[in-house]
């Protein structure tokens, strides 16, 4: 056997070896992507939890209750808490569709809780609060989405 011969054993030994590493790094990287998905699902419904037994806390659950439904029935202070609470379901859901927008999430974990997001910000108190300036504080993306669902009834289409 030549040098030559042995020289190209050699390249054929690394070609398939550098091609195996190539296959174990792409398995390592779906690893990867599924464990960072989970960890998001996770995360989402950690946070949805804690979400909803704040909301569940006397009182939080009158205020965000009748904010929902006309903040004119709401006194000063109880405004002033509503804005906070309305304000954090829209940090929520904020999230969720920045996570959706970047692909951490897949369309169908998102389109049933943002399916939900739309009929809640028809509610009068939402849509109220919305067209004062809350939307100023969010990502413009998510702002042309609010408003675009803003634009379709509940139980309509809504695009993500």
């Amino acid at each position: 056997m030549t040098v030559q011969e042995l020289g190209s054993i050699g390249e054929l030994i690394g070609a398939v070896a550098v091609f195996i590493s190539l296959v174990y790094l792409a398995m390592q990287i779906r690893q990867n992507t599924r464990a960072v998905r989970i960890a998001t699902y996770q995360a989402i419904m950690d946070s949805s939890n804690r979400f909803g037994e704040f909301l569940a806390q006397p009182g939080v659950d009158r205020i965000y209750r009748l904010g929902r439904k006309d903040l004119s029935d709401l006194n000063e202070d109880d405004l002033a808490q509503f804005r906070l609470v309305a304000g954090q379901v829209m940090n929520l859901y904020e999230g969720l569709f920045l996570h959706h927008q970047q692909g951490a999430i897949d369309d169908d974990f998102f389109g049933g809780r943002f399916a939900t997001f739309h009929r809640m910000v028809h509610q009068p108190g939402f849509k109220a609060m919305w067209t004062e300036g809350a939307r100023t504080y969010y990502a413009r993306s998510f702002v042309e989405q609010v408003d675009e669902l803003l634009a379709t009834p509940p139980g309509g289409s809504s695009a993500a």
